[in-house]
């Protein structure tokens, strides 16, 4: 899944996107030069079964991410830390 958010404040964007791992965050303020700003890593154990799906929403200042992975829960991710990552 891509999901983005946008800092009403200083009207940054972000991509957001579920990768096998974990979730990678990209600032494309400038579309034409994409940031790669880091990575959540994912939550439970993808080696006991599952997928790599993800899927990601956001609420106000936050990621929401879940997984099918066994054991991997909701991860909430504060997304304001991304500005000054």
């Amino acid at each position: 899944d891509i999901w983005g958010w946008t800092d009403t404040d200083s009207n940054r964007e972000f991509a957001i996107i579920g990768l096998a791992l974990g979730t990678a965050f990209v600032e494309i303020t400038d579309p034409y030069i994409p940031v790669y700003l880091g990575a959540l890593p994912t939550s439970g154990d993808p080696s006991w079964g599952g997928t790599d799906w993800r899927d990601v929403k956001t609420y106000n200042n936050y990621a929401l991410v879940v997984s099918e992975i066994p054991d991997h829960g909701m991860q909430i991710f504060d997304l304001t830390t991304l500005l000054t990552a």
